[in-house]
């Protein structure tokens, strides 16, 4: 996984957690609709209360108990409104008419409270109820069925735009997280083509150089130490792809195998030393991150391959102008004859360019530079606690 991008592997959170409409229904509507009903019956009580001596409660059928039961049965009919009103959805290609079912759905479920409301103090036993004059009311039982429908019709209708707000944010956050997945997928391909470009370019040269030692000197026990610095050397190659991080310390090692293999083919002409501090060498880095610059440094570094090359590689502590702490990976070559032709500009240093900006996304940089005739030095500095968090991130999938 890419350090800094999203971990495709990871559960879904926060809302995206929410599956099934009735899942939805019961995560969002309910509460809703339990607050709006626990509000209504401490206002009714607290109205009834102030008026105790106008109104009496009881007479009416509205006892703390019947409105609390007819708030129930009304929970079961809202839910299931919610729920059908998810499967008729918001249709691009059909939206008046689904505009149309949610406007009756909505009439049908607040209609029905006038019937529960009864039903209620009938249970309780509060007054008698006369069912006859309940759905075949006079003009003033009209009045008070349309008066308690539009009542429940205007929460209903709010907790119908919050489901569908919450529906919406969930379809958003799910996009969001196949696009990021989709992205890093991309991020690892481009990766893995990088590497597989290198390999290749390294390969042709170190056999090269291998051809060219056996030719110029047939000596059959360096020809043996060649070919098991070049075993070692892929045998940390195999290693390294199915990584996308690993330690500074086998990088460097890689590295080491590669300048003893060329080396060996200059024939006395080349010298090299690495440097790190032991506090660094546990630090994360792209795989193959400095074979690149390395190449670079040999292949590059001399015009005539007859000139003597001093090629390094060190490693130190550095901060960057925010305070973070940092990492500077310096490859530099130094002859005494002209550098090879346009130093700095060669495919690895480009590609070395790209992986740092996919693997830390801005906060790592590659400087070149002639620093003087003769020397040529690429400069790396990277974060030193990003690497170690994708490697653990890594570890933790693969677990």
């Amino acid at each position: 996984m890419l350090a800094g991008s999203p971990d495709p592997s990871a559960p879904v959170r926060g809302l995206a957690r929410i599956g099934s409409p009735w899942r939805l229904v019961l995560m969002v509507a309910l509460p809703y609709w339990l607050a709006i009903s626990t509000v209504r019956i401490v206002s009714f009580e607290l109205f009834a209360s102030g008026g105790a001596r106008v109104y009496n409660p009881v007479a009416l059928g509205l006892t703390p108990s019947t409105r609390a039961l007819h708030h129930l049965l009304m929970l079961v009919v809202v839910l299931a409104a919610y729920r059908l009103a998810l499967g008729i959805g918001w249709p691009r290609e059909r939206r008046p008419i689904a505009a149309v079912a949610h406007l009756g759905l909505g009439i049908a479920a607040s209609l029905v409270s006038r019937p529960l409301f009864v039903l209620a103090v009938d249970v309780l036993r509060d007054v008698h109820v006369d069912w006859l004059r309940v759905f075949m009311p006079p003009s003033a039982g009209l009045k008070l069925w349309a008066s308690m429908s539009l009542d429940f019709l205007l929460p209903y209708s709010f907790g119908l735009a919050l489901l569908v707000g919450v529906q919406t944010s969930v379809a958003l956050q799910r996009s969001e997280l196949e696009r990021a997945n989709l992205k890093t997928a991309w991020m690892q391909a481009r990766l893995a083509a990088l590497r597989m470009q290198l390999n290749p370019h390294f390969l042709f040269n170190t056999f090269n150089a291998i051809a060219t030692l056996l030719d110029a000197q047939p000596q059959p026990a360096r020809a043996r130490a060649l070919v098991m610095a070049l075993s070692d050397l892929y045998r940390r190659t195999l290693i390294a792809a199915e990584q996308e991080w690993m330690p500074l310390a086998e990088e460097l090692a890689f590295a080491g195998d590669y300048l003893r293999i060329q080396a060996e083919r200059f024939a006395g002409k080349l010298d090299y030393a690495i440097e790190c501090g032991a506090d660094l060498a546990g630090e994360q880095v792209p795989t193959l991150l400095l074979q690149p610059l390395v190449e670079n440094a040999v292949v590059h570094g001399v015009a005539d391959d007859r000139q003597a090359l001093s090629v390094w590689i060190r490693v130190a502590r550095g901060a960057a102008p925010t305070g973070e702490p940092t990492m500077t990976i310096e490859v530099g070559n130094a002859t005494d004859a002209a550098l090879g032709s346009t130093p700095g500009a060669g495919v690895g240093l480009r590609n070395t360019r790209t992986r740092l900006a996919a693997c830390y996304g801005g906060r790592a940089r590659l400087e070149t530079r002639v620093t003087e005739p003769g020397r040529f030095t690429a400069t790396v500095t990277v974060p030193r606690s990003i690497g170690r968090k994708a490697d653990a991130a890594l570890a933790g999938e693969r677990r």
